[in-house]
């Protein structure tokens, strides 16, 4: 698989803690790896309806189930701390909602993200690749959710310990 079909994915969103369904950790995947490339310079993002669900491998035809799941991104807060190092500073927790804003009309999506989160998206300093075709494979939120932090430490051969 080439790169173009991998997303660059900040592992501080990996391991925010976030209640999404499988619909909508789909969704932040395939929105995120449209929009990548001009995160630093647009505000709003583009994706034409039957292309986002295609990359997400949605085969359903209900939209409506899809425009509840953008909506759920803007009303679902993620949290996340930064962790340096070993050190873990439980008082260094930034939140927001995964989408600032989304409308789907005329067969096109279009949305945007808070300045904050496109910052901690953007050029990530510590990332995994989530690999786009496995992502669409997958039929629980869990194992989406686990396939993407057992991947941010695929190279490193363990996991960090934490007391």
């Amino acid at each position: 698989m080439n790169d173009s079909q991998k997303l660059k994915k900040h592992v501080h969103v990996i391991h925010s803690y976030s209640k999404f369904s499988l619909v909508q950790r789909k969704l932040v995947n395939a929105l995120l790896f449209n929009a990548y490339s001009d995160l630093a310079t647009k505000t709003r993002f583009t994706i034409k309806t039957k292309d986002l669900c295609l990359l997400m491998g949605y085969h359903s035809r209900d939209i409506c189930k899809l425009r509840l799941a953008l909506e759920g991104l803007m009303s679902t807060i993620i949290r996340w701390n930064i962790i340096d190092g070993n050190n873990v500073d439980k008082d260094d927790i930034t939140s927001s909602g995964m989408l600032a804003s989304q409308n789907i009309k005329n067969g096109i999506c279009t949305y945007s993200y808070s300045d904050h989160l496109k910052e901690l998206l953007y050029k990530p300093d510590i990332y995994a690749y989530v690999d786009m075709d496995i992502m669409k494979r997958f039929k629980s939120s869990y194992g989406l959710a686990l396939y993407e932090n057992c991947i941010r430490f695929q190279k490193i051969k363990q996991t960090s310990w934490f007391s």
